[in-house]
C-alpha cells in the first residue's frame, strides 16, 4: 500500500515487529527527501508562533510578537516563575503552532499546508495503525513545535486525554547535535532512562501512550532551534 508522503522504501511489516517489542521506535528517512526539506524551510521562516507554558495547572500561551514587547525585566520574572514550577511539577516552555491555524497568507500549495492535510487524512492514519497495531485509531491532530535555548518539556505521560493511543514526532532540524539538548527521553518509574531519541532530521518517532517521557532542555549554546511536527492518534 502507498502512504503518499511516506518514503516508499519503508517496510511497515518489519516496523510493526520492532514497535511491538517496546511500544516505540524511530524511523529514519521517513519522508521523501525533497518534501522534508521543503517543510523544514517553511518551519524555519514561520513567524506566528505562540510561547506555551503551564500556569496554575492549565496550558497558557502568549503570542511571540507580544512576548517581544515585554522587555527583559518582565521576561526574566516570567522565566523564573516557569522554572520554579518545573522543579516540582509538570511544566513546559516552547513555541507552538497548530497546523490548522497557519496564516491566511500561507499558499494552498505550500509544503506545510499540504502536510497538514496529509496528517489528517486516512492515509496517515492507516500508516500509524499499520505500524503500531492500534486498530481503534480514527483521527489525528498536529502542531508544530520550536524549541530554542532554554525551552523544555519535563516529565509526563500524555494521559490527559484517555482517547490518545499513539504519539508521533516528525523531526525537521538538519544536522542536530546531541549535546545541544532537545533529546526525547523515555523513563522507568524509578527515573532510569530506558530509551533516548535525538531529533534526527527527517525521522519519525512513534510511541504508545501513556508512558513517562520528556524533552531535555535545549542548550544555551545551540545555534539553531529544534523543529518538529507532533500530535497523537486518537480512538475517538
Amino acid at each position: 500500500m502507498s502512504y503518499d508522503w511516506i518514503n516508499t522504501a519503508i517496510d511497515t511489516i518489519e516496523l510493526r515487529q520492532q514497535f511491538g517489542r517496546k511500544g516505540r521506535l524511530r524511523i529514519t528517512n521517513i519522508l521523501e527527501p525533497t518534501r522534508a526539506v521543503a517543510i523544514q524551510r517553511e518551519l524555519a521562516t514561520l513567524a506566528t508562533w505562540t510561547l506555551c507554558y503551564i500556569e496554575k495547572g492549565q496550558p497558557h500561551g502568549v503570542a511571540l510578537h507580544e512576548w517581544d514587547t515585554w522587555g527583559p525585566t518582565r521576561q526574566a520574572h516570567f522565566l523564573a516563575a516557569v522554572n520554579k514550577t518545573a522543579a516540582s511539577g509538570f511544566q513546559f516552555l516552547y513555541l507552538h503552532h497548530a497546523l490548522t491555524e497557519l496564516p491566511t497568507t500561507t499558499a494552498p500549495d505550500s509544503a506545510l499546508r499540504q502536510f497538514q492535510g496529509y496528517l489528517q487524512s486516512w492515509r496517515f492514519i492507516e500508516f500509524l495503525k499499520s505500524v503500531t497495531g492500534s486498530q481503534d485509531g480514527v483521527r489525528v491532530d498536529a502542531h508544530a513545535a520550536r524549541f530554542s535555548s532554554g525551552h523544555f518539556l519535563n516529565r509526563h505521560n500524555d494521559s490527559e486525554d484517555p482517547a490518545r493511543r499513539i504519539a508521533y514526532v516528525f523531526n525537521f532540524t538538519p544536522e542536530w547535535r546531541a549535546d545541544w539538548g532537545g533529546t526525547l527521553h523515555f523513563m522507568e518509574r524509578d527515573g532510569t532512562i530506558s530509551d533516548s531519541f535525538a531529533p534526527l532530521f527527517n525521522s519519525l518517532v512513534l510511541f504508545r501512550v501513556p508512558v513517562l517521557h520528556y524533552v531535555a532542555p535545549v542548550a544555551a549554546f545551540s545555534p539553531t532551534p529544534r523543529l518538529s511536527i507532533t500530535g497523537w492518534l486518537y480512538a475517538q
